[in-house]
């Protein structure tokens, strides 16, 4: 069954494909951490019934990119600017595959601090409420014909 947690999960290793090595955290960062680094957070917004089995989820996947901070705690706004691109760049297909599904991603925006960027990104994704029947079955049918 797909998950938003497993559409996160997805994401931080996808960023971590993109950049080896770089810290990716879940959810919150400590209050001291190593810079650069990456946060991933999701918030699961709508759940709208399709039919009787099926479902579609709607979200937000939020990836905040921690720079590496001067003195005055300023990072450099043209490598925040670039990791933006870059992190644009990287769902750009306009799906993230997630446990050989494919998961719809779409830029919502991003925003500038003086120490970060913050992107996100909806996603949606369809999935069955479940694999049983749960209503018995018809055996048989009664029907009455006129002409």
């Amino acid at each position: 069954m797909m998950t938003m947690v497993a559409v996160a999960g997805a994401v931080g290793e996808a960023l971590q494909e993109q950049w080896p090595g770089r810290n990716v955290r879940r959810n919150a960062c400590p209050a001291a951490f190593d810079r650069p680094a990456l946060l991933v957070e999701i918030s699961i917004q709508e759940r709208r019934v399709m039919s009787r089995t099926l479902y579609e989820e709607t979200g937000t996947v939020t990836v905040t990119c921690f720079g590496e901070t001067d003195s005055n705690g300023m990072a450099d706004a043209d490598w925040l600017a670039e990791e933006a691109q870059t992190l644009h760049a990287l769902f750009s297909a306009g799906y993230l595959t997630v446990a050989s599904r494919a998961v719809r991603f779409s830029l919502k925006e991003t925003t500038f601090k003086a120490d970060r960027c913050r992107t996100v990104f909806d996603c949606a994704f369809v999935e069955t409420t479940a694999t049983e029947d749960h209503l018995p079955l018809m055996k048989e049918i009664h029907s009455r014909a006129e002409i």
